[in-house]
């Protein structure tokens, strides 16, 4: 079970890496291919995050009232309290900025009195909710919101997974399938959030282990399938129900795949795990957009620019939070675990 534990932790740096990639929102004149590919099949990294969270919601034991307080109790920590808090770091960067041109460049104040008047009008709540396209203040941080939604509904899937069994699976992925766009990206209960965060439930209900769940055959056919609909899914630039099917396929093959890893490759990356969560939270903030503006200017303004813009970015990203992790690490260890959930 501990080698287990240490696959699913080593899975997160990948998972985070392939978030990333997603906010570098490629477009296919861009990028081509190339970027449509590898944004196909980073679409699989918030759906693993989901099953993660609903498989370890529930333990070896029944959900029971006084277990489901204590998971929620422990989730105001790991979850509500640093939901709150990086919600707020970006109108922090912004006032930030505005306040450094007002003293230092002598900039008009109207911008930053505009954009607090705004903020008022609009009610401040929009912060922690819906504020940027259906999404909250600290974009990828949606993920956090519907997590923190899923654990509130925990015992009504909970008794859905308990009553329905593999029925309840066919109508979540029928759902997740056919669901009308308009009805799929609700705030609090995406079809996403539901659907993996339901798998979760599912597999420690019944027992099925996240890593190594499945006899090899199955996980061959799984990973083939898988590849079949990506090449399919691409070539159709993501239009239809061949995306659709992916994803869930893809997120299986994720945990296939770290299952296959070597032990010694399994250990090295889980010793990142404990940034991932400040990664997520951090790297839209102002992380992505400065380290892409800096490296656009040391490649030339061409298609193979673009596209090695966009492979190198993520990486570079990713390591750049990270550092900033284990500096805040050293100076504030305490206010870190904090915005860390306690992680």
């Amino acid at each position: 079970m501990e080698t287990k534990n240490l696959a699913i932790d080593a899975l997160r740096l990948p998972l985070i890496i392939l978030v990333v990639f997603i906010h570098m929102n490629p477009t296919f004149d861009s990028v081509g291919y190339w970027g449509l590919t590898i944004n196909t099949i980073a679409q699989v990294a918030v759906p693993c995050f989901f099953v993660i969270a609903g498989y370890f919601f529930v333990g070896n034991k029944p959900l029971t009232l006084e277990m489901y307080k204590v998971k929620l109790k422990k989730r105001v920590v790991t979850l509500l309290i640093p939901y709150l808090l990086w919600n707020l770091v970006p109108s922090l960067v912004l006032i930030g900025g505005n306040l450094f041109s007002i003293v230092f460049r002598g900039k008009s104040t109207e911008d930053l009195m505009t954009f607090l008047t705004d903020l008022w009008n609009d009610g401040v709540w929009h912060l922690w909710w819906d504020k940027v396209n259906g999404m909250p203040s600290d974009s990828p941080l949606w993920f956090l919101r519907d997590l923190i939604v899923m654990c509130v509904l925990a015992p009504v899937f909970y008794y859905f997974i308990k009553k329905g069994g593999k029925l309840a699976v066919v109508i979540l992925l029928l759902l997740y399938v056919f669901l009308p766009v308009s009805w799929a990206h609700l705030p609090g209960i995406s079809v996403t959030a539901v659907f993996f965060f339901n798998i979760g439930l599912y597999l420690r209900y019944n027992g099925i282990d996240l890593i190594g769940g499945s006899n090899k055959i199955y996980q061959l056919v799984c990973v083939a399938t898988a590849f079949v609909l990506l090449i399919l899914a691409v070539l159709f630039r993501n239009q239809g129900y061949l995306y659709s099917l992916f994803i869930p396929v893809g997120t299986f093959c994720s945990f296939v795949l770290i299952g296959w890893a070597k032990p010694s490759v399994v250990k090295c990356l889980a010793k990142f795990s404990p940034t991932i969560f400040f990664v997520y939270a951090i790297h839209q903030t102002f992380v992505l957009s400065y380290t892409g503006q800096i490296v656009g200017r040391l490649l030339p303004d061409s298609y193979i620019g673009a596209v090695l813009h966009y492979l190198i970015v993520p990486f570079i990203a990713t390591a750049v939070c990270m550092g900033i992790y284990y500096l805040m690490n050293l100076v504030s260890p305490k206010f870190l675990k904090v915005l860390c959930g306690g992680r």
